[in-house]
């Protein structure tokens, strides 16, 4: 890649010289390859430089442009390209609320409710290679938690697994296909949380990087169906719980909740779990984890199976793969939040009992409403992604860029 972002540098030169220009100036070594990941459209006088560059004609460069455009081809990602510099991130607005930007992609985005589709695979996931190091640093991480946990006065916690999302399948109007398979919940405190991706560890090949560059060196740019690091990418399910008068219950974090710690999120969210949230078949079953995530957040009881699941969002950051839900719950403001403060109080009374959620607050759903709380800066990412799907569903907004086109299985990438 840096050999032919070199020579269309070149090429160009050459080109602008040709027409008689004088006092031509190299472009960045960037602002070159940022066209060629595609994060920047490229002009014209460069796909010619491209083409030039390339050894072959104009009309052929095209053709194969044409062709990775509508393959999706991979791309290389030598120089460890982030998936956040990468994708287009969500972008949504509406009356009271101009442009704002969101650091995920959106999959299968459904107003009237998606069907989530997995396919479970066999093993264990494993990180990519060039690390050798990785199971020491995943147990120093679990043991700084439990750690944590014991300053806390809190029962420390035991290592549990998760679902890893291998790859998205297939998106449709009405549903979305997932491969899965099992994870250790220590993968996520190494690979999907801001201080496991910050580390600093030395390669096999003598560099010493942070994780989250070791991760991109093997990312895959381009590829729609694994949109993020190869990281845990772990299963979450996030709701947005709706007061019987038509409110948003929003929650506010506490000490439980290390990464988010006095921030509001959505109303719950909680990590899929393959031991307590699956049918049958032992798929996970989002409704199973949406009525446990109520019970343990907002202390109130649900079976989940009402839930109307909205958007599937690639978190570009922390490489979440995240299933939006909407409950419009019977349930008052008042009876939430007593319910809320029952869970803070038995917490205070009992120091090894968890509580994440420490308080609520209720938001009307109107796009003015929601434009002013927005104007705070003490609140989850996630929690305006919700309330941002919520005003487009009701149509009080509009997502303008971020939403992945539906593909299928059949589909090259």
């Amino acid at each position: 890649m840096d050999q032919l972002a070199d020579a269309m540098q070149v090429a160009a030169l050459e080109g602008q010289r040709s027409k008689g220009k004088e006092n031509v100036h190299r472009a960045t070594d960037d602002y070159v390859k940022d066209m060629l990941y595609g994060r920047r459209a490229m002009p014209h006088r460069w796909k010619i430089a491209a083409a030039s560059a390339l050894d072959i004609s104009f009309a052929d460069y095209e053709q194969q442009a044409l062709s990775v455009k509508h393959g999706m081809d991979l791309v290389t990602n030598e120089d460890g390209i982030l998936p956040i510099n990468f994708w287009p991130h969500v972008e949504w607005r509406s009356q009271f609320t101009p442009p704002r930007k969101i650091a995920a992609r959106l999959y299968g985005a459904s107003k009237t409710g998606l069907l989530p589709l997995f396919t479970v695979i066999p093993g264990q996931w494993q990180p990519p290679t060039g690390f050798t190091g990785y199971a020491n640093l995943r147990n120093a991480a679990w043991h700084e938690l439990v750690e944590n946990y014991s300053r806390m006065k809190k029962e420390p916690p035991n290592p549990k697994a998760a679902w890893h999302v291998r790859r998205i399948v297939e998106t449709q109007a009405s549903s979305i296909a997932l491969e899965i398979m099992q994870a250790d919940y220590r993968d996520i405190l190494v690979t999907a949380t801001q201080q496991g991706l910050q580390h600093a560890i030395d390669t096999s090949s003598g560099n010493e990087r942070t994780v989250r560059q070791w991760l991109a060196a093997s990312w895959q740019a381009g590829d729609s169906s694994e949109p993020v690091l190869p990281g845990s990418r772990h299963l979450v399910v996030n709701l947005m719980v709706l007061t019987k008068d038509g409110s948003v219950v929003v929650s506010r974090q506490g000490p439980d909740s290390p990464e988010s710690a006095g921030s509001w999120a959505t109303s719950v969210s909680t990590v899929v779990n393959p031991k307590t949230d699956c049918n049958s078949s032992d798929k996970p079953d989002l409704a199973r984890a949406a009525s446990r995530g109520c019970k343990e957040e907002l202390n109130v009881e649900t079976d989940g199976v009402s839930v109307r699941w909205l958007a599937l969002a690639a978190g570009l950051k922390l490489g979440s793969h995240t299933f939006f839900g909407l409950l419009e719950s019977p349930w008052s403001q008042e009876e939430i939040r007593k319910a809320v403060a029952q869970n803070v109080e038995r917490a205070k009374s009992d120091s090894t009992r968890v509580c994440q959620v420490v308080e609520v607050d209720f938001l009307k759903l109107t796009s003015e409403a929601v434009g002013r709380r927005l104007k705070t800066n003490d609140y989850r990412p996630y929690l305006e992604l919700g309330l941002a799907l919520l005003l487009w569903r009701n149509g009080e907004a509009e997502i303008v860029d971020g939403i992945q086109e539906p593909f299928s299985k059949t589909m090259e990438v």
